[in-house]
């Protein structure tokens, strides 16, 4: 009995089993080491604990600039309470002080 394939080659039924046997014992061999791969947990483990610890110091790197920005952001709020006050009793001594200048001038 003669089978046409889809490429047009004629093969015998014995033929296709043949190939269909060694379809399944690639599948099968490729499952296995699928198994034998995945079943070595300590692998698999490492692996994880190798990128936790990675991310890890990546979170340390970036606690330590928030950090630093933390600190920058303080000192520029300081300096800018420090020149807002300097300037708001400037102001206010030149309003109260004002009359007398412009007074004594005239």
């Amino acid at each position: 009995m003669q089978i046409n394939d889809q490429a047009g080659s004629t093969r015998g039924m014995g033929d296709r089993i043949g190939a269909l046997e060694q379809d399944m014992k690639v599948v099968v061999w490729r499952l296995g080491e699928v198994d034998r791969r995945h079943d070595s947990s300590p692998e698999r483990l490492a692996k994880v604990e190798q990128v936790m610890a990675y991310q890890s110091e990546k979170l340390d790197d970036m606690e330590q600039g928030i950090t630093r920005i933390q600190r920058s952001v303080e000192k520029m709020g300081t300096k800018i309470t420090w020149g807002l006050s300097a300037a708001a009793t400037l102001m206010i001594v030149l309003d109260k002080a004002w009359p007398f200048i412009v007074g004594g001038l005239s």
